[in-house]
């Protein structure tokens, strides 16, 4: 997790115990990503992870993201446009 964009957001999710979801492609693994953040806060009980293998199974992968996404856009607040 070399860009620091990604390593900024995963802070502040991280900081802000809000869900991530995370996207494999290769054989990373959530502890791969924590070690690249070593000053960002712990995992509290109120966030969560869901990790998505696209290397293994990708349309299983696509399947399971699409719904997770589905079920965090249900849960956020209404914002008007």
């Amino acid at each position: 997790m070399s860009n620091e964009w990604v390593q900024a957001e995963v802070a502040w999710a991280l900081e802000w115990s809000r869900p991530m979801l995370i996207a494999r492609f290769d054989g990373s693994s959530w502890t791969d990503f924590r070690r690249a953040l070593p000053n960002a806060p712990p995992l509290s009980s109120s966030g969560s992870i869901e990790t998505f293998d696209f290397g293994a199974e990708p349309q299983r992968a696509a399947h399971d993201l699409a719904a997770a996404l589905d079920l965090l856009l249900d849960k956020l607040p209404y914002l008007p446009t």
